[in-house]
């Protein structure tokens, strides 16, 4: 993502991403971007850990490979699709070519789930020692959060992760790693700096980037995204967070436990607008208790820089908010921009990403395209799974469909995770159905844990125990949700849960009990009278 850096209030530094670079016309070589140096990049602190990330995913002294004469499959994009392309693609024996104009590994390892995942580790310790109290711990007063030794741990543990995307280990599976801005010059030709690709197949894995509202002084004030805000090495004492999705949601969290007053404002009824509004409503009863300032329908109308911060004008409030910085959360959009995708005949939306058919083969029969460039649900596991549909069509005869059951999670406490289809879409369709529901609060292990609170409920078509969706809020939902997920995917009935043995006590004797309440529910007047009478007679 382009940019410029400036100066925030609290001592770090923010990114503000300039507007895409428009197509050219019959663009050559000469007149293609190159790549941004990674050591350069907005969401990177000039120490250990990062210039060690910077030495596995975006060695400066990597050579620039001779490009083969033909290659069946050039992959753009070294984010969790295109890297999980180009190695299976490889493993296969395929001549493969890898383009990546930043760094490997994407959003996922450098600016998104691993980082947020690690900052959310933090918080969580935080608030367990606050309340340790409950469990009849008593900690020493005094105890505070050392917030650049929070970062200094993210930063360690992404640096650790990294040889797994490192530019050396995919070299070494025999792929040409080409580092540069790519863009293509023809329908099966890719340019990236004076280097011609020439491919059978290409798959586009070009991921997202954050999207920015138009707000009046935003862009003079400065601001943060999803893929700056782990560049802070000092705690902001207050934060504004525009967007109540999943990111907004689990910052809002992490930053409140960590000591930073928190305003999460977003424009919904309700926060998470995705998920069932009581689990939502689940959600936003233990951020308000971590100190989550909530405002909902209200929107950021304008931005002043101020002496010592920024003063942000809301809409549908009449008071002002003073803060040291503000977090974008809005969500994100696929990059598609200037990657020459007219040139090559793909045609694409800069709001719903690249058209693909249900084989993810784009309007140019031999690109494909697959991750957040090409689907609604932008998440990580999402990109692997595209992944491996286009690399079977890419390179073989015939085309597998991709027919996905995508399970998500949001990683706030608790935890909301969500598979298959909604109440919302069963009512819509006319499906007949019924919903079956267990509380933690019937489950020992939430108990002995002190974290009974919130639900598992699962959707089943009304003539048989074929599961439609479900969802899960609470601790562990995340975990809980991929058994369910198999269960649709397999088509595995309600009802085998009830004879499938938990080990007790766990949080997943939660899917025996929903089993075990299907089985009650089918159970119906005339069959319950029939079991009287038996029992009746044999009494």
């Amino acid at each position: 993502m382009q940019g410029i850096k400036v100066g925030i209030a609290g001592g770090f530094v923010a990114h503000v991403p300039t507007e895409p670079t428009p197509e050219k016309e019959g663009a050559v070589a000469d007149d293609v971007p190159q790549a941004t140096p990674l050591p350069e990049g907005p969401w990177l602190r000039d120490d250990a850990h990062d210039q060690r990330l910077i030495r596995e995913v975006a060695p400066v002294d990597h050579p620039t490979p001779k490009p083969a004469a033909s290659y069946h499959l050039v992959v753009l994009g070294g984010g969790s699709a295109g890297l999980v392309t180009a190695a299976a693609a490889a493993g296969l024996g395929a001549r493969v070519a890898l383009v990546e104009k930043t760094g490997l590994g994407g959003d996922c390892l450098l600016s998104g789930c691993v980082p947020s995942k690690a900052l959310l580790s933090s918080a969580k310790r935080a608030h367990a020692v606050r309340n340790a109290a409950q469990y009849g711990i008593q900690v020493a007063k005094g105890t505070r959060v050392d917030f650049p030794a929070v970062m200094q741990r993210m930063r360690r543990i992404r640096a650790d992760l990294s040889p797994v995307d490192a530019v050396k280990r995919f070299t070494e599976l025999g792929i040409d790693v080409f580092q540069g801005h790519g863009r293509f010059v023809g329908p099966d030709t890719l340019q990236v700096g004076r280097n011609t690709l020439k491919f059978r197949s290409a798959v586009l894995a070009t991921g997202g980037r954050a999207i920015v509202p138009p707000t009046l002084g935003l862009e003079e004030a400065g601001y943060l995204t999803h893929e700056t805000v782990f560049n802070l090495d000092e705690r902001p004492k207050t934060m504004l967070v525009l967007g109540a999705g999943p990111i907004g949601c689990e910052l809002s969290q992490a930053f409140s436990r960590l000591g930073t007053k928190v305003l999460l404002v977003d424009q919904g009824e309700h926060l998470l607008p995705r998920v069932a509004a009581d689990a939502a409503a689940l959600v936003r009863k233990s951020l308000e208790a971590d100190g989550v300032r909530v405002m909902m329908g209200a929107s950021l109308l304008r931005v002043l820089k101020a002496e010592a911060g920024y003063h942000c004008m809301m809409r549908n409030d009449a008071a002002a908010v003073e803060v040291d910085c503000i977090l974008i959360a809005t969500g994100r959009a696929p990059v598609v921009d200037n990657l020459g995708l007219d040139t090559a005949g793909v045609a694409f939306d800069r709001t719903r990403g690249v058209q693909v058919d249900s084989s993810l083969r784009t309007t140019n029969p031999r690109i494909y395209a697959a991750g957040d460039c090409a689907n609604q649900e932008r998440f990580t596991h999402v990109a692997d799974a595209t992944a491996r549909v286009v690399v079977r069509n890419a390179l073989f005869p015939g085309s597998k469909p991709a027919k996905l059951v995508i399970p998500t999670c949001t990683y706030t406490d608790p935890e909301v995770a969500t598979v298959g289809r909604t109440a919302k879409d069963l009512v819509r369709d006319d499906i007949p159905h019924q919903a079956i529901q267990v509380d933690f609060r019937h489950v020992d292990r939430a108990r002995l844990e002190g974290q009974s609170g919130g639900f598992a409920r699962v959707l089943v078509h009304d003539r048989s125990d074929q599961i439609l969706g479900a969802i899960v809020v609470g601790e562990g939902a995340g975990d809980l949700i991929g058994t369910l997920s198999l269960a649709i995917t397999h088509n595995i009935g309600l009802g085998k849960f009830s004879s499938t043995i938990f080990p007790y006590p766990t949080r997943a004797e939660v899917l025996r009990k929903l089993g075990d309440a299907w089985q009650r529910a089918k159970l119906t007047p005339t069959a319950a009278k029939a079991l009287g009478t038996w029992f009746k007679l044999h009494s």
